[in-house]
Order: structure tokens, then sequence, then C-alpha cells
């Protein structure tokens, strides 16, 4: 009984850190994607340069790698 709960709590771990990573993989892409793009054509207006700061700090914070 403790063995199989044991089992299943490490499989639940590693399934949930399996998934947690994956989830950022894919939001690095879509974050990695648009702050080279906002690099690539500076924004011209207020709003699009707050958005390209946001990303850029996001971007940051999560580890995404370069491109």
């Amino acid at each position: 009984m403790l063995l199989s709960s044991l089992t299943l709590g490490v499989g639940s771990i590693v399934i949930s850190v399996h998934l947690t990573t994956t989830a950022l993989r894919q939001l690095c892409t879509i974050v990695v994607t648009m702050d080279d793009d906002y690099r690539t054509e500076p924004p011209s207006t207020p709003t699009g340069e707050r958005l390209a700061g946001s990303l850029a700090e996001l971007r940051s914070e999560l580890g995404c790698r370069r491109s």
C-alpha cells in the first residue's frame, strides 16, 4: 500500500514536471517569435512600444533562448 502510494506520487510529480516543461517551451516559442519580430521592425505606437518591452521582459524572465 505504501509502495503503491509512493509510486503514484512520484509518477504524478514526473508527469507534472514534463507538462510544465512542455508548456513553457511552447510559450517561449510564441514569445521569442513576437519579440524577434518587434526587434526587427520596431513598434511605431506607444502601445506597441509597451508590448515590445513587456515581451522582452517576459522572454528574459522565462529564460527563453535567443533564436
